[in-house]
């Protein structure tokens, strides 16, 4: 769906203190246990009310924070799954390949510590 789930292409040009991770960076889900890379953030949730209804009932508080567009590694869910996460729930992981079928539409390499965001993810998010 157009700019929802960090799918908006104007751009992010600033980033505060709020803002915890950044594209291509390799995390983990705290309660889920996958791991996975940023694609994209939004500074608050941007999702369809009904969304956001089902997939964050009574947490309000996600709807205020961060969230994060992350490929999932497809040896931790099967599938190409892409989620859409609120910060808390996130920590950095340890570097680590990713495996993802989509994962070269977004990044050009892999530098041993983080992904590499393709030029046109790099206009998205210049400080990232």
């Amino acid at each position: 769906m157009a700019g929802y789930f960090a799918s908006s292409m104007k751009p992010r040009v600033e980033r505060d203190g709020r803002i915890h991770f950044r594209v291509g960076q390799i995390v983990h889900h705290v309660k889920h246990g996958y791991r996975g890379v940023i694609v994209g953030w939004d500074y608050s949730a941007s999702a369809p009310d009904y969304w956001i209804s089902k997939m964050y009932g009574h947490h309000s508080e996600w709807l205020q924070q961060p969230n994060y567009l992350v490929l999932v590694d497809t040896r931790d869910r099967q599938g190409s799954q892409l989620t859409y996460v609120p910060q808390e729930n996130l920590r950095i992981s340890k570097p680590t390949r990713i495996k993802h079928p989509k994962l070269l539409d977004y990044f050009s390499s892999y530098d041993g510590a983080q992904y590499i965001p393709r030029p046109w993810l790099q206009v998205i998010y210049p400080q990232d």
